[in-house]
């Protein structure tokens, strides 16, 4: 015997409303990363039916209902829900009413239907899904600092010897974030920073101060007339990128930033924590250099063996990531100069 599995009318009308914008139904009252999804009800041949939400086509939420028949006469309603996106969970202060309910982090779909077989014997059952909230976004405390070591900001033409600056940039993922079951809406930094933040310490050329401001996902230190020194930004996927501009004094160590985000995702719930930027000077480098120059010959003179013979060299000493204090330029030099003795003496 064939049953078919349906919803309610009063049931179908209240959710699925007449399409209208005037009455679009309590289905509409759920989103998906803020935009609508759109419920439709199919009905299939064999008596099932499923409620499939898309957003902008994209598969969202399918509630699929089948009826079975058991051995003994009875028969069973199988329920299968299957979630691909996340399901904005906003009204948490207590939306009680209706067949679409959003109570603290649940979303209950209260769902009456009607099974009727080929007599037209029709039967009710009332199934409610209850999608429940998962995982809020977070920050560990354990998570290793992010260690960037500074760049050669110089960049010199070997053609021209033109010497141009171009900002280091290093960018990655922040190790202590963990964005939940949601997508994150805003990630921004904290503003002001704590006292423990770092960048209140920060100086350049030599001793000369700095200060940061933060808007919004971007915090940016400053030096004179506004110079840009560094910034550090974060996205909502908890992406960062580190720009440096200016080389940093780092007399007393490493420059040690402690950065305070919080993080908010599309359900509003919220998470605040911290991480760990280390921007470290890059070691000196060793240089060797050696001047070689052949001895002239003291009898048989020629062009080029003659006394005094010379020889150069000069060695470049990069300068990594700091400027180096002007010192004059040695050019190392050998010589000898040695005379014939004047026999008719």
């Amino acid at each position: 015997m064939t049953r078919t599995l349906q919803l309610t009318d009063e049931a179908k009308a209240t959710l699925f409303g007449d399409g209208t914008d005037q009455n679009p139904g309590e289905l509409s009252e759920i989103t998906s990363g803020g935009q609508p999804v759109d419920f439709v009800s199919v009905e299939n041949p064999d008596g099932s039916f499923s409620i499939v939400g898309t957003v902008d086509g994209v598969e969202a939420i399918t509630i699929s209902f089948e009826v079975v028949q058991g051995g003994d006469g009875e028969f069973y309603i199988n329920t299968t829900v299957d979630q691909a996106l996340p399901l904005d969970d906003i009204n948490k202060d207590g939306d009680t009413s209706g067949y679409i309910t959003n109570d603290g982090d649940v979303i209950s779909i209260d769902l009456p239907l009607e099974i009727s077989d080929t007599d037209g014997d029709t039967s009710n059952i009332d199934i409610t899904v209850n999608l429940e909230d998962g995982q809020d976004p977070s920050f560990s405390d354990d998570s290793e600092a992010v260690v960037i070591t500074e760049t050669d900001f110089d960049n010199v033409d070997p053609e021209t010897g033109e010497v141009t600056q171009t900002p280091g940039e290093s960018t990655g993922k922040i190790p202590s974030f963990d964005m939940g079951s949601d997508e994150i809406a805003s990630m921004t930094f904290d503003d002001p920073q704590g006292d423990d933040s770092g960048l209140g310490n920060i100086t350049y050329d030599g001793g000369k101060e700095t200060d940061y401001e933060v808007d919004g996902n971007t915090i940016t230190v400053t030096g004179e007339n506004d110079e840009p020194i560094l910034s550090i930004t974060v996205d909502i996927d908890g992406n960062y990128t580190v720009t440096q501009y200016e080389p940093i004094d780092q007399d007393a160590g490493d420059v040690d930033l402690n950065l305070s985000v919080t993080a908010v995702d599309d359900d509003g719930d919220s998470a605040s924590g911290s991480f760990n930027i280390v921007i470290v000077d890059p070691e000196g480098v060793d240089v060797t250099d050696e001047v070689n120059i052949t001895e002239g010959d003291q009898e048989s003179w020629t062009e080029g063996n003659a006394y005094p013979v010379s020889g150069s060299s000069s060695v470049v000493i990069d300068s990594s990531s700091d400027d180096h204090a002007l010192r004059p330029y040695i050019l190392i030099q050998k010589s000898l100069q040695l005379w014939k003795p004047n026999l008719m003496a």
